[in-house]
C-alpha cells in the first residue's frame, strides 16, 4: 500500500513537472512571435516616418511580420487546445487527453518555426 502511495505521488510529480515545462514552452513561443512582431512594425514605422524606406520597398519584411503574427495565432491556439487537454486529465479520459496534448504539443513547436522562418526572412531583408 505504501509503495502505490509513493508511486501516485511520485507520477503526480513528474505530472506537475511536465506541465510546468509545456506552460514555459507555451508562454516563450507567445512571447518571442509577438515581441518579433511589435519590433518588426516599430522598426518600419520609424523607417517610414523618417523618409528612409518606402511601403513598397519592404523586401520580404511582410513575409517576416506575417510568419511573426502566425506564431502568436499558433500559440494562442495551443493554448485552448492545452485548456480542453485539461479538461481530460482523468485517468478515465486518457485517449482524449493524451490526442489534446499531443496537438498543443505540435502547436508550440510550429510556433517556433515560425518564428524561425520570420527570423530568416527579416534576415535576408536586410542583406
Amino acid at each position: 500500500m505504501k509503495q502505490e502511495q509513493s508511486n501516485d505521488a511520485a507520477r503526480l510529480e513528474h505530472y506537475k513537472t511536465v506541465n510546468a515545462a509545456g506552460d514555459m514552452a507555451l508562454k516563450s513561443s507567445l512571447l518571442i512571435n509577438g515581441a518579433a512582431a511589435v519590433a518588426l512594425l516599430a522598426f518600419l514605422g520609424n523607417l517610414c516616418k523618417e523618409g528612409k524606406l518606402a511601403a513598397q520597398s519592404t523586401g520580404t519584411i511582410p513575409y517576416a511580420l506575417l510568419f511573426f503574427v502566425g506564431g502568436v495565432l499558433l500559440a494562442a491556439v495551443a493554448a485552448g487546445v492545452k485548456y480542453l487537454a485539461m479538461r481530460h486529465a482523468f485517468p478515465c479520459e486518457k485517449e482524449q487527453f493524451t490526442k489534446r496534448n499531443n496537438w498543443s504539443i505540435f502547436l508550440v513547436g510550429t510556433a517556433y518555426v515560425a518564428f524561425l522562418v520570420g527570423g530568416i526572412l527579416a534576415f535576408l531583408a536586410f542583406r
